[in-house]
């Protein structure tokens, strides 16, 4: 006669579980003791989180998709069927580092408004001393930014990062002595720091040539180290030195002037010579040109040219002969 057999005690450890985060991978690895032989795990009681899955070795893996307190058990089996059941509890907690700002950008203090679009997961809200609809103002200079966002697991993350302003550079420019038309060209200079460049209408090279009368607008651009720029701007003038009447030896006689737009004109013996006006603004910007054989001649009386179709103002009349050229200041009054 056999007496019956009895199974020993199972015991399944550990007794508590690694911490679990939502969004992040979990590993655990339980074991036995008293059990013979091959041993198999399976849940037995309870659910685990979303996410999780117990293998038949023991082995609870996976990443958690959702948060809360999950209750279940887990039973071994021995090769001889015997059982040992161990109770669980699960607290899964938001991520503590489930939002990311990173690849702030270094800006200067002179950038525009720049869009804030480096926070990890997307879709969040960014705060801080100059975060306006989620746009940095340069103009306050270095500064912490917050983002915040709820991640996909409801969880409401918080993370941190620092946005370097440099000072852009302080730019001068040296105000510039009028010129005469047609004055040999001139090495601009007078901007600081050094270093910097020119532009503006007729600059080249950092080289003004006078060849059109009016004000023209000299910019001076400077990049400092930091890749900061700045500039600053000058008017530079540019007159009909003399006269503005005279033709060579003989006087421009222009009337009415001002006018509405229709003007004699009369240069003496240089009347039969002219070939052509041009008819330019204060900015030396031609804004017409007048042909003389376009422009119906009696002998002995003065030529007659109509600029009713520009709009008031003052313009400088140059006056294109064969072997000559001369200017003189018109005035529309509409």
């Amino acid at each position: 006669m056999h007496s019956p057999y009895v199974c020993p005690t199972l015991n399944v450890s550990p007794a508590s579980l690694n911490q679990a985060y939502a969004g992040l991978p979990f590993n655990q690895n339980f074991s036995q003791s008293g059990g013979l032989g091959n041993v198999t795990y399976a849940i037995s009681a309870g659910v685990l989180p979303m996410g999780l899955n117990l293998l038949s070795n023991g082995t609870l893996s996976g990443t958690p998709a959702e948060t809360g307190n999950f209750n279940f058990s887990i039973t071994v089996t021995d090769a001889s069927g015997c059982e040992g059941t161990q109770a669980y509890s699960m607290e899964v907690l938001c991520s503590p580092n489930g939002a990311t700002l990173n690849n702030l950008p270094t800006l200067c203090s002179n950038n525009a408004l720049i869009n804030l679009n480096q926070g990890v997961p997307s879709g969040g809200t960014y705060s801080g001393t100059g975060v306006a609809n989620n746009q940095f103002d340069p103009s306050v200079g270095t500064q912490t930014i917050s983002y915040t966002v709820t991640d996909d697991y409801g969880c409401v993350q918080t993370t941190n990062g620092i946005i370097n302003v440099n000072t852009a550079p302080s730019v001068a420019l040296t105000p510039f002595n009028p010129l005469c038309f047609n004055h040999p060209p001139i090495v601009l200079s007078g901007g600081s720091p050094a270093g910097g460049v020119y532009s503006g209408t007729s600059v080249s090279g950092g080289i003004f040539t006078p060849n059109a009368v009016g004000e023209f607008t000299i910019t001076y651009t400077y990049t400092d180290g930091n890749n900061c720029t700045n500039s600053a701007s000058e008017p530079l003038l540019v007159e009909i030195c003399g006269s503005l009447n005279h033709f060579g030896e003989n006087m421009i006689t222009l009337h009415p002037n001002p006018s509405t737009g229709v003007f004699f004109i009369d240069l003496g013996s240089n009347n039969n010579d002219l070939l052509y006006v041009h008819v330019r603004n204060t900015s030396g910007q031609l804004v017409q040109t007048v042909r003389i054989t376009d422009i119906p001649q009696q002998a002995g009386l003065p030529f007659q040219i109509d600029l009713s179709n520009l709009n008031k103002g003052m313009y400088i009349l140059e006056f294109i002969g064969t072997s000559y050229n001369g200017f003189a200041r018109a005035i529309i009054e509409q």
